[in-house]
């Protein structure tokens, strides 16, 4: 034990020299989000060939280090050979993080006035030759001095956060095929659907299936699965039956007149036995259709998505829709200002007599900020942001958002989908303001700190509902990835 403790001590302090490519800058409000590392450069000729840490560690491939002489402890515990061309991946994350917050859901309810959060995550992909591949992943999550209930987002004491195996075959000199069954995360485009909810403290897997396409500039899959019944103990979390889900996915990069473009489109069926609004409880069988483009070309950057969804809600007809549209542009200075905006707009229960479900069900997605205090449903979003990076390994970033009911005829919710102000409490569209801070530092390829700060101004229709407080959110953090 102690020996793999000095080993992991090793690696944190292992460091970063000059030549280091910084960490690519994620939304802001997804700072603390832990964004993906660019190839880490440094003194050990091992990590030359770091690849990208990323968002899903099953995405990263470490067979370049089959021929190299792997001297680090790193090199070794990434390629572990065993027979030939079979071989074991081993990698795990430590997080911690203190919070402190007034003012949760905007002054109802109970309110805890912070907490320290930990959580672990280990992992082992085991490859057999060219063609098999098991994952398994161990998850924790836990609280300690949180005074309300916590939620399946908050804890968990440990389970299996990912259990799959996946068979995989080329086509051609350029393409692969691949099937993977089983417990696994998902991430799809920029995560509107399809998220791990990693800046919360307990991420969440699926019960799933994909069958998965790549070839030269287009890739594309189709799936289906469950959500799961999340719990707070230990070795319980099952598949929810009452929450299933298929579809698929096709995508293409193309290059739309200066633009590095990717074009994606999504078709989702979502099937809830208990789907619950505002308006009450219903079985809901609802399609979401959702297509997203987005690229980058000199300075400029742009992520453009729309949905629109339809079904049935228990009597009534789902006609639901939301669209994004974030773009920023690289200014000249030494710190790389890169100056931002975004809009979002996600379509509300206008008037629940109509015979209609107009309140936009956002599937898997990616909570709008670290805290979570607010859902898509029923929201328009509109701001600036700005982001600056005085040295490589420091990412500073800050954001403004009004915060608007898209329509008066609905509730806002919480992140988890929770009514947390019904329509009728107020006759305002003016929810608030949100002001987020963060900042990121890099200490060594293994080890990243920083901060997060969010602050919600309370608006009118908060005020009109009573109990209507600012809200305030602030963390300070540190994640060891290996």
């Amino acid at each position: 034990m102690f020996e793999i403790i000095a080993a992991a001590a090793t690696l944190a302090a292992a460091p970063l020299d000059a030549s280091a490519v910084p960490q690519a800058m994620p939304a802001p409000t997804d700072i603390a989000g832990q964004s993906k590392a660019e190839p880490v450069k440094t003194g050990d000729t091992d990590l030359q060939n770091h690849p990208q840490n990323r968002d899903l560690p099953y995405d990263e491939d470490y067979s370049a280090l089959r021929n190299s002489d792997r001297s680090s402890l790193w090199a070794k515990l990434k390629y572990i050979p065993i027979a030939d061309s079979t071989y074991l991946t081993l990698g795990g994350e430590a997080r911690t993080r203190l919070e402190t917050r007034n003012g949760q859901r905007f002054g109802r309810g109970a309110q805890d006035p912070g907490d320290l959060e930990f959580r672990f995550r280990g992992w082992a992909d085991l490859h057999v030759g060219e063609h098999l591949r098991g994952f398994f992943e161990l998850k924790s999550g836990l609280q300690q001095d949180y005074s309300v209930p916590q939620t399946v987002s908050d804890r968990k004491d440990v389970d299996i956060g990912q259990a799959f195996v996946e068979l995989r075959n080329p086509i051609g000199g350029d393409g692969t095929i691949a099937l993977r069954v089983g417990r696994q995360e998902i991430g799809i485009g920029a995560f509107r659907l399809f998220d791990m909810r990693d800046g919360l403290n307990v991420r969440r897997s699926l019960d799933a299936a994909r069958l998965m396409i790549a070839k030269g500039a287009w890739n594309g899959e189709v799936l289906g699965g469950y959500a799961q019944n999340e719990t707070l103990t230990a070795f319980d979390n099952s598949t929810n039956e009452n929450f299933s889900f298929y579809g698929a996915r096709l995508a293409r990069k193309a290059q739309l007149g200066p633009m590095a473009s990717t074009i994606e489109g999504l078709w989702i069926h979502s099937d809830r036995k208990g789907a619950v609004y505002a308006a009450g409880s219903a079985a809901e069988r609802r399609n979401t259709y959702s297509l997203r483009v987005n690229g980058h070309g000199g300075k400029v950057d742009y992520d453009i998505e729309g949905t629109v969804q339809d079904g049935r809600w228990g009597d009534q007809q789902v006609s639901a829709n939301y669209v994004s549209a974030n773009a920023s542009y690289l200014l000249d200075g030494s710190w790389k200002p890169k100056l931002g905006v975004r809009f979002e707009r996600a379509s509300g229960d206008r008037n629940a007599a109509d015979g209609k479900m107009s309140t936009y069900f956002s599937l898997f997605a990616r909570p709008l900020t670290l805290n979570g205090e607010l859902n898509r449903a029923n929201m328009t979003i509109f701001g600036p942001s700005l982001t600056v990076t005085p040295t490589k390994k420091l990412t500073l970033d800050a954001t403004v958002n009004d915060l608007l009911r898209t329509t008066t005829g609905d509730g806002i919710y919480l992140g988890s989908g929770v009514l947390l102000r019904g329509a009728t409490e107020g006759t305002s569209r003016q929810v608030g303001v949100r002001t987020t801070l963060g900042a990121r530092y890099l200490l060594s390829p293994f080890v990243t700190v920083g901060a997060y700060y969010n602050h919600v101004d309370a608006g009118r229709f908060l005020k009109q509902s009573g109990n209507g407080s600012d809200l305030n959110y602030a963390t300070i953090f540190a994640t060891f990835r290996l």
